[in-house]
C-alpha cells in the first residue's frame, strides 16, 4: 500500500497543510480496504465519513426512477469523496463501487468539521473541490445537451486516456478495466450504441482491445471526434 502520507500531500485538498497537520489528520483517519466490485456505500446510505484514495480506482454512479444507472465520475489515487453527505449531514446522493481492490483513508465527520474550523487553508481547499465538483457536473449537462453519443464517447475515452493511460505499442492503454456497459453509463448511451462506435474506430484504427483492456491508437483524431 502506498504511503498514506505521500499520498495525503499529493491531493489538492492537503496539499498546502504542514507535517503537523498532516500527522493530526492520520491521527484522525484510519485505512480501509474494499475488494474489487464491492459497494461502499449506496445512494440513500448515512453520509458521515470523508474518503481518500491512496491505491485503486472507483466509480461514482447515481440511479434513475426507472432504474437505469448513470456514472458521474471514475476516481483513482489522490481524488478524494463523500464530501457532500459529509459537509450537508444529509445522505449519500450516490453509490461508490470499487472497479478493483483499493486502499482508502477514512475521516468521520465530527474531527474532520473540527479541523475544518481550525484550519482556514483546509476549509478553503474544501471548497476548491466542491467548486471542481460543479465544473465537473456543469460540463456533463452541457455534454449532453450538445454533443452527441460518439462525441460524448469520444471525449470520455480521451479523459481516461490523459488521466490512466500508460504507454503501449501504437498507442496508449488504459491501464484500468472498463466495461462498454461502464463506458455507456459515463456519456449515457447503450452498451449496444458504444460497441457500435467502438467497433467502426477499431476499423478506423483508433482504438483496439487487447487483454480486456481499451488502447488508443490515434489520441488525437479522438480529440478532434470529441470536439463535435
Amino acid at each position: 500500500m502506498p504511503d498514506p502520507r505521500a499520498v495525503l500531500r499529493s491531493i489538492p485538498l492537503f496539499s498546502t497543510l504542514g507535517d503537523q497537520a498532516i500527522e493530526r489528520i492520520l491521527r484522525i483517519a484510519r485505512p480501509r480496504s474494499v475488494r474489487a466490485r464491492a459497494v461502499l456505500f449506496d445512494k440513500g446510505d448515512a453520509g458521515a465519513q470523508l474518503y481518500a484514495v491512496l491505491s485503486g480506482r472507483l466509480k461514482v454512479v447515481t440511479s434513475g426512477v426507472t432504474g437505469a444507472d448513470a456514472t458521474f465520475s471514475i476516481l483513482g489515487p489522490g481524488d478524494v469523496f463523500g464530501e457532500i453527505a459529509l459537509l450537508d449531514g444529509h445522505v449519500r446522493s450516490a453509490r461508490v463501487t470499487a472497479l478493483e481492490s483499493c486502499h482508502l483513508v477514512v475521516i468521520d465527520r465530527e474531527p474532520f468539521v473540527e479541523f475544518l474550523r481550525a484550519s482556514p487553508d483546509m476549509a478553503v481547499g474544501m471548497l476548491a473541490v466542491l467548486a471542481h465538483r460543479i465544473r465537473v457536473l456543469s460540463e456533463r449537462v452541457e455534454d449532453a445537451a450538445f454533443l452527441d453519443v460518439p462525441a460524448r464517447l469520444a471525449k470520455q475515452i480521451v479523459r481516461l486516456a490523459e488521466r490512466y493511460g500508460e504507454p503501449a505499442p501504437g498507442g496508449v492503454r488504459l491501464a484500468l478495466r472498463i466495461s462498454q456497459h461502464e463506458l455507456g453509463e459515463l456519456v449515457g448511451a447503450t452498451r449496444e450504441s458504444v460497441n457500435k462506435h467502438l467497433q467502426s474506430w477499431s476499423r478506423r484504427r483508433l482504438v483496439a482491445r487487447e487483454g480486456g483492456r481499451l488502447i488508443v491508437r490515434d489520441l488525437r483524431a479522438l480529440r478532434s471526434l470529441a470536439a463535435g
